[in-house]
């Protein structure tokens, strides 16, 4: 059963800006605090795993780096993870994700648009969930795809699947 750290060295990443070093209170609240929101982690090795804003992408957050084919929004903070328990990382973990993340990427006006569209999109979906009128909901957000399909895929053709 590993001991829990009062405080960690952890790799803080924000858009647009280099990966920094710092160190924090190895508690729930600093950590809301780092990513701005509730902490989704995402496990990357064994050993580290990256904190992010939860609701990142449906609040519209920034985009701040590509990760195995998603984009990372809203500041990421890379950690240790040992047992149950966040850590610090060590040095050599520590220089491997400031290598990884060095540069601040830029990010296509597809891959922005992609982001915002994914926020309303979900927003849609919850509306469908819990309105009065699911049938209204399902449609608006059958329009928004339509509408939005030809900056995804410009030369396809775009079909609806809605009986009106």
């Amino acid at each position: 059963n590993a001991k829990e750290e009062e405080t960690i060295r952890a790799l803080l990443i924000l858009p647009e800006k280099p990966p920094r070093r710092i160190d924090l209170d190895n508690t729930l609240k600093a950590l809301q605090k780092a990513v701005g929101g509730y902490v989704e982690s995402l496990t990357v090795e064994p050993d580290v795993t990256f904190l992010l804003n939860e609701e990142g992408k449906l609040k519209g957050l920034p985009a701040n780096r590509h990760y195995r084919g998603d984009i990372l929004v809203g500041p990421v903070l890379v950690c240790g993870v040992k047992g149950e328990h966040f850590c610090s990382l060590r040095e050599d973990q520590m220089a491997k994700y400031e290598q990884m993340f060095q540069e601040p990427e830029t990010f296509t006006p597809r891959e922005q648009f992609g982001l915002v569209f994914y926020a309303i999109e979900q927003t849609l979906l919850l509306l469908s969930m819990f309105a009065d009128n699911s049938f209204l909901a399902m449609y608006l957000h059958q329009m928004l795809k339509l509408s939005f399909a030809g900056m995804f895929l410009p030369f396809a053709p775009v079909e609806a699947d809605l009986e009106i």
